[in-house]
């Protein structure tokens, strides 16, 4: 008698060790490819698709979107559509390692002296809005006066900060290391000293990242459903916030986040999240930078053109006008 036994083991995630069934098998893997195949052996419904190919293009990340149709003629012209993103740029502050930023007045010193509609003016771009919440609408209700030197100064003299060089990690991308630039400038002025480190986006998961990073430049851009993206972004173990933030604050964030979940209304959830955002801000846990709007062109014989949350065309509603030469063949 042959025995087999099985043991499960808690092997963590790895992005190239994948397991899990499914209608689709990994049948090729890839820093710039993932390939799936239709997997005859699953045992419910066949997959409509039979291959899915899925390219990696990092440098597309933040850049226009263009959607054209080669075989149509150039009587077609060409539209652009805009689109303002839910959600917000922001730093973080590594609140699980020790040093000056445990201190609330440096953190009420640095989110004071960013002036984002200064910020906006002079880096422009996609940058649109000042933000002070994860959701446009609140931010607006909500602005404060920032840049207010005698102030600044007040809050700096009474921290323990020192002139400690804190580093500050960004994603690899053009536009944030505009944005890291113009941040460490804005607080060199009042003697806050930050070091911008470069981070690739293929390496967010590393523990470095959060283990060597004072603070970090981050970005949320909800999913069309707004509620299921702040539980995301707040109860998600990846997320930066629950990577950063220490686990007495963490707690009071889920405070907040269960009397979301359980709330019966809309309203009710509102007013949950409302609180959890005045508790950030009154903790001075991060710094709601800007809002963000986007842009794609497209060629005026496509219509349907409808944008998700991410500004991504839908392409199952997607149609294709006839050029005027054909619709003068046709009658």
């Amino acid at each position: 008698m042959i025995r087999t036994k099985v043991r499960c083991i808690d092997a963590g995630y790895h992005p190239k060790q994948m397991i899990g069934t499914g209608p689709f098998k990994i049948v090729h893997y890839s820093n710039q490819l993932l390939i799936l195949a239709r997997f005859a052996d699953y045992f419910r419904e066949r997959a409509l698709l039979d291959r899915i190919e899925l390219y990696v293009a990092p440098k597309l990340v933040g850049a226009k979107k263009m959607y054209d149709v080669p075989q149509i003629q150039a009587d077609h012209a060409t539209h652009a559509k805009r689109f303002e993103e839910k959600g917000s740029s922001y730093m973080i502050y590594n609140l699980n390692r020790s040093g000056p930023l445990q201190d609330k007045w440096l953190r009420l010193a640095m989110n004071t002296a960013i002036d984002r509609n200064k910020m906006l003016r002079e880096l422009g771009g996609d940058r649109y809005s000042p933000s002070n919440s994860f959701i446009p609408n609140n931010s607006e209700r909500r602005l404060k006066a920032v840049g207010d030197a005698k102030r600044i100064e007040e809050c700096l003299g009474r921290s323990v900060y020192q002139g400690e060089r804190l580093k500050l990690y960004y994603f690899n991308h053009q536009p944030v290391a505009v944005d890291a630039a113009w941040i460490k400038n804005a607080l060199a002025r009042f003697g806050v000293c930050l070091e911008p480190i470069p981070w690739p986006m293929d390496q967010f998961y590393n523990e470095q990242f959060v283990e060597n990073a004072d603070i970090i430049l981050g970005g949320e851009v909800l999913e069309e459903n707004v509620e299921l993206g702040l539980i995301h972004l707040f109860k998600d173990q990846s997320s930066l916030i629950r990577r950063m933030l220490d686990p007495k604050r963490l707690a009071r964030v889920d405070q907040f986040m269960d009397l979301f979940i359980q709330a019966g209304t809309a309203k009710m959830r509102q007013e949950a999240f409302e609180q959890l955002e005045r508790y950030l801000n009154s903790e001075q846990l991060l710094i709601y930078l800007y809002h963000s709007r986007k842009e794609i062109t497209f060629n005026a014989a496509l219509s349907g053109i409808r944008l998700n949350a991410f500004g991504w065309a839908d392409f199952s509603k997607l149609w294709i006008k006839p050029s005027s030469s054909a619709e003068k063949l046709i009658n």
